[in-house]
């Protein structure tokens, strides 16, 4: 795009239209208060709109009022913003002068207007010295189409890096838990590191000045809590060598695309020969006084009625020059002033003069020796004047701000990207304001839902086309958000798509605020598409439903099979005693009539048939038993154990008093339980322990309890044979033996017994072993 030389423009002392000793009308105020940018704003050939901190627009430049023609510039002054009159493609209630008006931050965004023209429009916050808004500055400025935005990106990013790297002024950024997360070399260096690398994942603890952390991190703090920058304060720090130097910093928030702050960025310069040199100089006369309080890094003194600067040694080094280079005369400097930027430094310079400002501060870029522009902060006032008040002295600083001008041109350019990337993506957005009830779509969301842009307010009515059960939920989640008012917000429902197909939405939020930070003043966020996820969940519901089903069907079949199974065994086992009991009474009679003629063949034969009687009718009875513990109803009571086991150990006294066999019995306390039912269990696991023992010159026969996974568990624990854990289970199963009859007798029921009565206990039980060392039998009780 090409641009005019500016022509000089001299500032007006009065605004057209006012008149002194008039009351002034808020515009007309206003009028006034923007005058000082009109002299520089009419030379440009970028369109320039002022608006007041109510988005009222006020004053427009030659260029804007001729784009949008005379006729409705008289229709647009105090209406909408210059993107919208443009009809770019953004939302007039999300302009970047408004963002600017709202946030304090410069905004620039990409923008392409209905014609098919690009346009790169920045809102620009305009203030009083004292931080008093006056009002917002819109700048459009056409941007060639076809400029490669990939590659500007790329060389902005180098040319970024190289400034980072190759200024002197130390930079550095944190996130938010005040970690280092990068650093310029500069920096790294003075933190006694030997690359920028280094410093990634620390903080300021483990740096050379780790006795001045604390006071960093406060800072820090502040301006993550705040989230206003604070700039050029002063502070000291102890450099790995011990030494006490001083430093200027300034520490800005860092943010995201969605304004959230992320972490710090921050600078710094050491300034410790400026402050023993300020020092010196308040002892000199009164001009290094004035100039060195809050100074930059060079100092300048002109005598106006001669027309004669001083330049400090500084002030020509910061630029390159060498003392004798640069000649004591105002024009010398003039000289130097970007031609861009002349004419408004002039222009505030002839204000300071005249009174209407108490101090001169601007930025401006100013030539090198190199031939290259560099940003610097050229701050000044009035020290003497004359009898009728002309000023005769005046002194100031100039401070190199360049690597702050560029980075933040470069962070301005990549969060305008990453804007412009989220809309590529089809994020949507969304935005309510409780005080007017007022809710809004992106216009993307309307287009991928296959939606045009409706006409009339009712075709455009959101609660239509949300889903008939969402619509109450909806609007309650909404009423709660203005009344109870979070930071926070989060909802899910289900809005109609064109070909009249309902999708999930998940829609979350961030309360903005006001400039004060107190008042709520809207509600902004993103909306996902999580229909995907919701289909997936639903599938996933039927499924768990169905599998629900199929285990109750099949858990009552399998009781219903357990029930018919132990009616059978019942059954069989009843059956069975009455043809057994013939069989052992005929055996009998035969053996006290006939044994006698029984050759040893025929009486062997007939004891085994007796023994195996016996036996089976044993096998039998336990059998029965075992059936009637799963039928009988259980009649708990609280009772004491040990007097339980006690019982049942007496039982086996007379069996074993010819053993030596050491009892060793904990205290148990009391349990709730069927006594009956828990005496059998006690006799079973005595009774085992009394028999696999019973091969042990000393057997030693332990009861106790302990506490695992917060339950009272009880044991039975012996020194006897043992078995091989790989048969743990094995030995819980009806008529399961490890043993032959010929070493131990047995029926097999007693353990499966046990665990049948444990179970319908609420409980478990479970044994461990180890062949030739004994045995311990746990089992624990829902009361337990």
């Amino acid at each position: 795009m090409k641009t005019r030389k500016p022509r000089p423009v001299k500032a007006k002392k009065e605004v057209p239209g006012s008149s002194a000793g008039k009351s002034s009308s808020p515009r007309r105020v206003a009028d006034e208060q923007e005058v000082p940018y009109r002299n520089i704003l009419e030379s440009l050939d970028q369109e320039a709109v002022f608006f007041s901190p109510h988005m009222e627009m006020l004053w427009a430049n030659a260029a804007a009022r001729k784009s949008i023609a005379g006729k409705y510039w008289k229709q647009s002054r105090g209406g909408r913003c210059l993107a919208a009159l443009k009809k770019l493609n953004r939302p007039c209630d999300h302009c970047p002068v408004r963002e600017a008006l709202d946030t304090g931050k410069v905004v620039a965004r990409g923008l392409t207007s209905s014609d098919g023209r690009c346009w790169l429009v920045s809102g620009i916050p305009v203030r009083e010295d004292n931080g008093k808004l006056l009002g917002g500055l819109e700048i459009a400025r056409e941007m060639d189409p076809g400029e490669g935005r990939d590659k500007e990106a790329e060389e902005a990013r180098r040319t970024l890096e190289l400034v980072i790297n190759n200024v002197p002024q130390r930079i550095f950024w944190k996130d938010k838990n005040l970690k280092f997360r990068g650093s310029n070399r500069w920096f790294a260096l003075d933190a006694g590191l030997s690359s920028s690398k280094d410093i990634v994942g620390k903080d300021d603890t483990q740096l050379g000045w780790k006795s001045n952390a604390e006071a960093y991190q406060s800072d820090d703090r502040e301006v993550l809590r705040t989230g206003k920058p604070k700039m050029g304060y002063e502070e000291p720090q102890t450099t790995p060598d011990g030494d006490i130097i001083w430093l200027r910093t300034n520490k800005v928030p860092v943010t995201d695309e969605e304004g959230n702050i992320t972490g710090i960025l921050g600078t710094y310069e050491n300034i410790t020969r400026e402050k023993k040199l300020i020092e010196e100089l308040k002892l000199s006369e009164e001009r290094w006084k004035f100039a060195l309080e809050g100074s930059g890094d060079g100092v300048w003194d002109w005598n106006i009625p001669e027309n004669e600067v001083f330049f400090s040694n500084r002030w020509k080094e910061m630029l390159g020059y060498r003392r004798e280079e640069i000649p004591n005369d105002i024009s010398s400097w003039e000289k130097l002033v970007h031609p861009d930027d002349i004419s408004q430094v002039q222009h505030e310079l002839q204000r300071h003069l005249e009174g209407e400002t108490p101090y001169y501060s601007i930025e401006y870029r100013i030539l090198t020796k190199k031939g290259e522009y560099r940003w610097i902060l050229d701050r000044g006032k009035v020290v003497e004047k004359n009898g009728e008040g002309k000023p005769l002295r005046m002194i100031g600083t100039h401070s190199d701000i360049h690597f702050l001008k560029e980075t933040q041109l470069a962070l301005e350019y990549r969060e305008q990207q990453l804007k412009l990337a989220m809309r590529a993506a089809k994020y949507y957005t969304f935005f309510y304001a409780p005080q007017e009830h007022s809710l809004m779509f992106s216009d993307n969301f309307w287009e991928d839902l296959g939606y045009r842009k409706k006409a009339s307010p009712e075709e455009n009515d959101i609660y239509a086309y949300l889903h008939p059960d969402d619509r109450g939920p909806f609007e309650k989640s909404l009423e709660a958000y203005r009344e109870k008012n979070p930071s926070d917000y989060y909802y899910e429902f289900r809005f109609r798509a064109s070909e009249g197909v309902y999708r999930w939405y998940g829609v979350s939020g961030r309360q903005m605020r006001s400039i004060d930070g107190e008042e709520s003043y809207a509600l902004q966020g993103l909306l996902t598409d999580i229909t995907a996820r919701k289909e997936t969940e639903q599938a996933i519901r039927r499924m768990n439903e169905e599998l629900e089903e199929r285990v109750k069907a099949r858990t009552a079949e399998l009781r219903e099979a357990y029930r018919e199974l132990e009616s059978f065994s019942y059954s069989v086992s009843h059956d069975l005693r009455a043809p057994l009991r013939h069989i052992d009474g005929f055996a009998e009679m035969l053996r006290e009539r006939s044994y006698d003629q029984l050759d040893a063949t025929g009486k062997q034969y007939l004891l085994n048939i007796c023994e195996s009687a016996k036996r089976l009718g044993e096998m039998i009875e336990n059998l029965l038993v075992f059936s009637r513990a799963g039928r009988s109803e259980l009649h708990p009571i609280r009772f004491n154990l040990n007097l339980l086991f006690a019982e049942v150990i007496n039982e086996f006294l007379p069996e074993t008093r010819d053993r030596n066999i050491h009892w060793e019995i904990e205290p148990l306390g009391e349990v709730v339980a069927d006594p009956s039912l828990l005496r059998q269990v006690v006799y079973n696991l005595i009774s085992n322990a009394v028999k696999y023992t019973g091969k042990k010159e000393k057997a030693v026969i332990s009861v106790g309890k302990k506490i695992l996974g917060g339950r009272t568990v009880y044991f039975v624990k012996d020194n006897g044979v043992g078995f091989r854990m790989k048969y743990a289970e094995r030995i819980f199963g009806v008529f399961q033996r490890l043993h032959l009859d010929d070493e131990f007798e047995g029926t097999g029921i007693g353990l499966a017994h046990a665990k049948k009565i444990i179970q319908r206990h609420g409980g478990k039980i479970w044994a461990e072993g180890k062949e030739g060392e004994g045995a311990v039998f746990y089992f624990c009780l829902a009361s337990g």
